[in-house]
């Protein structure tokens, strides 16, 4: 049987299917970028030259410290009242930029802000405060996953006079 010119795809299916130890397409990925940046040449039999290969793009990770958890939230703010948000961030497939989102859970009522310095804790705090500013004691809870984008949440309690809850992860 030839390899050659097979894809990583390929090549992990058909091991996978014959029943021979096999790994993840990634991690041949990873193989052979690691090879290239070694001086070798496998990254040459790749039909794309590894030009197309979607690469995991993250930013450090920076956990949130002093987070109150949805366990604490009062019962009543459970999103059947009014003035209680959800916030999530969406992501560019580049990584590079972001866009937070705000969503009233009772309306529904929706508000969203492009992040040029993609997931960054501190423009994306001055984003939210921007944004909820006009609401300011209207506001009675945002729910916000454990993303480090998220980690500069004191920033928004302290300005906002708002309580911010983490679901669990």
């Amino acid at each position: 049987m030839t390899w050659e010119q097979w894809s990583p795809e390929q090549i992990s299916g058909y091991l996978r299917i014959t029943g021979k130890p096999s790994v993840c397409v990634e991690t041949i990925y990873a193989y052979i970028r690691a090879d290239k940046e070694n001086g070798g040449d496998l990254w040459k039999q790749c039909r794309h030259h590894l030009k197309n290969c979607k690469c995991q793009v993250s930013a450090t990770y920076i956990a949130v410290q002093n987070r109150t958890v949805i366990d604490e939230r009062p019962a009543e703010r459970n999103g059947t009242t009014p003035e209680d948000f959800e916030m999530d961030t969406i992501v560019g497939k580049d990584g590079k930029c972001a866009i937070v989102t705000l969503v009233e859970r009772n309306t529904n009522f929706i508000l969203a802000k492009k992040l040029p310095e993609g997931k960054n804790a501190t423009a994306l705090a001055n984003a939210v405060i921007l944004m909820l500013l006009p609401y300011i004691g209207k506001i009675r809870s945002i729910t916000p996953d454990n993303g480090s984008e998220f980690a500069k949440h004191l920033i928004i309690v302290k300005r906002l006079k708002a309580k911010i809850f983490f679901a669990h992860p």
